[in-house]
């Protein structure tokens, strides 16, 4: 059980606080909302970590310079408020009666994307329509092992880049990708996307109802 637990962990907490490469040449949109489901398979996610996940959804807001990104699942949710002109992030953890907040600072969040630096990227000649939207196809290695296949459109570009997207090299809004977790294949893909206005209180931060963590206390993948 403790196991597939910090398997749960490791999917809610693979997209943190994740950049994109700007765009040229395009009309920049300040508000928008993406939501895509969560898709877990595999023998084993089948079987224990899949049904945690039927339903499961990850939001993205983006108004100007915030964003919030919200992973719901059966088992708990995540969310994520960030700051991309300060580069401060604020993580809201609930599982059940549990409801954990985790700040990071500058110097933090730049820690915690370490692990998306230095890639080494594929283009393939696959493409995929995704919500309405023509998506190329890219492959991202990273130097820790970690692979995602990522389809991205060129023709979507938001004033924030805080896409969550593991990598800032890509010239494109990724509307689907997928990783590896544990010989678990899980995929997000985009099922919806909004250009209404955003309402600002979804980036205030909690005041109260939550126990607040370290940031050294967050899982290290």
């Amino acid at each position: 059980m403790q196991c597939i637990f910090s398997t749960i962990k490791a999917i809610l907490f693979l997209f943190i606080i994740l950049s994109f490469k700007p765009l040229a040449a395009q009309k920049v949109y300040n508000d928008g909302m993406i939501q895509y489901r969560i898709i877990i398979s595999g023998e084993e996610g089948q079987s224990s970590v899949a049904p945690y996940f039927k339903d499961a959804t990850m939001n993205y807001y983006l108004k100007g310079n915030h964003s919030r990104m919200e992973i719901k699942t059966s088992f708990g949710n995540t969310i994520t408020i960030a700051d991309q002109k300060t580069g401060e992030s604020v993580i809201l953890n609930e599982y059940g009666n549990q409801k954990m907040l985790i700040r990071l600072n500058a110097e933090q969040s730049i820690e915690a994307n370490k692990k998306n630096q230095n890639p080494a990227i594929e283009y393939t000649t696959a493409t995929k329509s995704i919500a309405g939207y023509l998506c190329k196809h890219a492959i991202i290695r990273f130097e820790n092992g970690t692979t995602f296949s990522v389809y991205y459109t060129p023709d979507l570009k938001f004033q924030n880049t805080n896409y969550g997207i593991p990598t800032k090299e890509i010239n494109g809004f990724p509307l689907e990708y997928e990783a590896e977790i544990n010989k678990l294949k899980v995929t997000y893909q985009a099922v919806k996307i909004s250009m209404d206005p955003v309402n600002t209180d979804l980036f205030e931060v909690p005041t109260s109802g939550y126990r607040e963590m370290k940031y050294d206390e967050l899982p290290k993948n």
